[in-house]
């Protein structure tokens, strides 16, 4: 547990909730754009490109010039976010669809 604590505290939330956003944005929005003839891949991929231009502009302009640590957090909440919503929260989404239809 205590490693968990520690990760959490490395974390970002406006990052995480921006990548978050991002993926129910670009599959909302983004469904006539491909970049890959594999619509998981390509869905994996918007949702990478999407995040990532929000997130610049995010820490574009938040940055604390004064803190070095930022860069690490923001690092470790991108790629952990990402992860995050591809592995758990998509997969979430469809369940919910199937059951409910939608």
């Amino acid at each position: 547990m205590e490693f968990f604590n520690a990760f959490a505290d490395k974390l970002d939330i406006a990052i995480v909730g921006i990548v978050l956003c991002s993926g129910f944005f670009q599959k909302m929005y983004l469904k006539g754009f491909t970049l890959s003839k594999d619509t998981g891949y390509d869905s994996a991929l918007k949702t990478l490109l999407v995040s990532a231009v929000a997130s610049a502009i995010y820490i574009f302009f938040l940055k604390d010039a004064g803190d070095a640590n930022n860069w690490a957090k923001y690092f470790i909440s991108y790629f952990g976010a990402t992860s995050l919503y591809e592995l758990l929260v998509q997969p979430f989404v469809n369940w919910i669809k199937a059951k409910t239809g939608g």
